[in-house]
């Protein structure tokens, strides 16, 4: 298995018009909406875990089996489903991929090096389908450099943004939806960047991808990744959360094995992994929310001119917090 570690990123640019504190502020108060349940691990069904921390009244475990951490009472599939198209993550959604000058960006420095990633290793260029495809960004990527493209997105507004600022073809609606599932023989690639960890049932959606996907196919897919820098700061302030440990959005986070396991039970083998994150940042980030007198807007900034040199040694030790791996099928 290739592993490659470091991706260079601004994320003061990513990040220019996010309230960090207001975000966090937002979620606490949109998750006392919510019901809290009882749930075995979605990746294994074990009932075996160690607690973590709690956030928001959400309490995340790591399992003891195949080691995903993930929200042990978390609110009902019917809730989480009515999340991807309600006012509250409409808001989220326009906060980090609203600006088109933001948008720009993260096509040069976030998606194009990521569709450069697959191809290189892939070897060929063909049909790109990707998976809750948010505003497109990964598309209009893959699009400038000859592939084919289609995406697929549950949330309406997301997806209209897409197809109005860059103009590329996406469905409404789930992968798992018949007439999608018919459709994943002609591509090349399926990616999910930033999918699974939103699903109630990230097994049954890996199945079907993995049945209807041709051999010669690739999946490549993106997950918040655990141990992390970025975890242990959330860990250390949870009341100052507003990504990766981030309920309800993220009703789980990966370890390298727990992604073994669920793409294993589907017949899918990792072939290369790729660590990279916004840690630094975050934990800096959070910091400045807590204590807004002691780390001003100039320490800000002066920390951050070292967050590339920092942020690669964290990349290097594998402590990223997002992670993304190209697979196919055994």
């Amino acid at each position: 298995m290739e592993v490659l570690c470091g991706k260079p990123i601004d994320p003061a640019i990513l990040k220019l018009k996010h309230d960090k504190a207001a975000a966090c502020e937002a979620n606490r108060q949109f998750c006392e909406s919510l019901s809290r349940n009882v749930c075995a691990c979605p990746v294994c069904g074990n009932n075996r875990r160690t607690p973590l921390v709690e956030v928001y009244n959400f309490s995340y475990a790591e399992c003891l089996h195949c080691s995903l951490v993930y929200i042990e009472n978390p609110p009902t599939p019917q809730e989480i489903e009515r999340l991807y198209n309600s006012a509250f993550y409409d808001e989220v959604e326009q906060s980090l991929y609203g600006d088109v000058k933001v948008s720009g960006y993260r096509i040069e420095w976030v998606a194009a090096p990521k569709v450069r990633y697959v191809e290189e290793r892939l070897g060929r260029k063909g049909k790109w389908l990707d998976v809750g495809c948010g505003t497109g960004e990964i598309l209009a990527a893959a699009r400038a450099r000859g592939w084919v493209v289609q995406g697929v997105e549950t949330n309406q507004r997301a997806a209209q943004i897409g197809a109005e600022r860059f103009g590329v073809p996406i469905s409404k609606g789930f992968i798992t939806d018949s007439e999608h599932l018919r459709q994943l023989s002609e591509f090349d690639v399926v990616s999910m960047f930033g999918v699974l960890e939103h699903l109630y049932e990230p097994g049954k959606v890996i199945d079907s991808v993995s049945k209807g996907m041709p051999d010669s196919g690739v999946l490549v897919i993106e997950v918040p990744h655990y141990p992390s820098v970025s975890c242990f700061s959330q860990m250390a302030f949870p009341n100052f959360v507003d990504r990766i440990l981030v309920p309800p959005m993220h009703l789980m986070v990966f370890t390298l094995q727990a992604l073994q396991y669920l793409l294993r039970r589907s017949n899918i083998e990792i072939t290369h992994v790729w660590f990279y994150g916004q840690d630094f940042h975050e934990w800096l980030s959070t910091l400045s929310a807590m204590c807004p007198k002691v780390v001003n807007r100039r320490i800000f900034e002066d920390l951050m001119e070292m967050n590339g040199e920092i942020q690669q040694v964290i990349d290097n030790h594998h402590l990223s917090d997002e992670m993304l791996v190209i697979a196919r099928k055994c």
